[in-house]
């Protein structure tokens, strides 16, 4: 019974086209053409309002609950009744990563935030929403520190998830996004990352008319897409203050059946942990100054 199925399995994905690196760079799909300057920038204005579209329209029904979260970042389970840990989702969406956390760990309290005020409308009416489990609010990290007035102190987090968030960020907003989250974090704390690859078939399949950078896109909603390499990642991490404990790059084939493609889809996935001593961020009428923190000892 078991080798009749594989072997069924077997004559299924023989049957699928493969869309690879070569195949699309092959029709096109890839070519160093970018889109204009003025283009970009007012993508980049508009990100928000592209955002709360989306949100408005796909509601909670479009990112499914992260449930796999745990067995990837088992830190997430962490916690006692008498050592009770603090989590900060950035961009938390409408709350498929903090809702099954918090269902999963009694003892986690989470901050989460996101740019679109339609998204977080969605958390507050969650049937899940509870002020003494989570505080949702909206805030846009790309533009400036978190403020006191959200309830989020300094140095009060033990864990960041920045579950393929990073990437809908102009690419000149990561490192300043990255040096804004040590403001928040506990000396030790770790950022939980996921997000997407350089090569991945979401970027591979952009065509022409889609490009705004070395792996940045846009999507045809307007929201903006970036794709990472390991060397990048962990360069921005690093500028921000963080060591890079784990990193890996995961790769999945995934079979179409109504349109018969299969397809690589390509992830990074990291921990950092922010180090003894880093930079944090102040902004003055206009340009970025940096001060460096001082150390603590144990």
């Amino acid at each position: 019974m078991n080798d009749k199925h594989e072997q069924q399995q077997t004559k299924t994905s023989a049957n699928f086209r493969h869309l690879n690196t070569d195949t699309l760079r092959a029709e096109n799909c890839l070519n160093d053409d970018v889109l204009p300057e003025e283009e970009r920038r007012q993508l980049e204005i508009y990100a928000q309002q592209n955002w709360d579209k989306f949100y408005n329209i796909n509601k909670s029904n479009f990112f499914k609950d992260r449930h796999w979260l745990t067995r990837e970042f088992p830190q997430l389970l962490s916690g006692s009744e008498s050592e009770r840990k603090c989590l900060m989702e950035i961009g938390c969406g409408t709350g498929s990563t903090i809702y099954p956390l918090v269902k999963s760990n009694p003892f986690l309290f989470c901050h989460a935030f996101d740019f679109s005020k339609h998204a977080v409308t969605l958390v507050h009416t969650h049937k899940r929403y509870r002020p003494d489990r989570v505080n949702g609010f909206v805030w846009d990290i790309s533009k400036a520190p978190i403020p006191l007035s959200m309830g989020v102190k300094p140095e009060s987090v033990d864990l960041i998830t920045s579950i393929f968030v990073l990437s809908a960020l102009a690419p000149e907003n990561l490192l300043p996004s990255a040096i804004r989250l040590n403001h928040v974090l506990k000396m030790g704390g770790q950022v939980l990352f996921r997000d997407y690859a350089a090569g991945d078939h979401a970027q591979l399949r952009f065509g022409t008319q889609h490009k705004l950078g070395d792996n940045y896109h846009k999507r045809s909603d307007g929201t903006l897409s970036k794709f990472f390499t390991e060397e990048e990642l962990e360069g921005i991490f690093r500028e921000a203050g963080f060591e890079c404990s784990d990193m890996k790059r995961s790769e999945k084939l995934i079979e179409n059946r109504a349109s018969g493609v299969s397809m690589d889809r390509s992830w990074l996935q990291a921990v950092f942990t922010f180090a003894s001593s880093c930079f944090i961020l102040s902004e003055r009428n206009g340009p970025f100054l940096f001060h460096k923190k001082s150390k603590k000892h144990s």
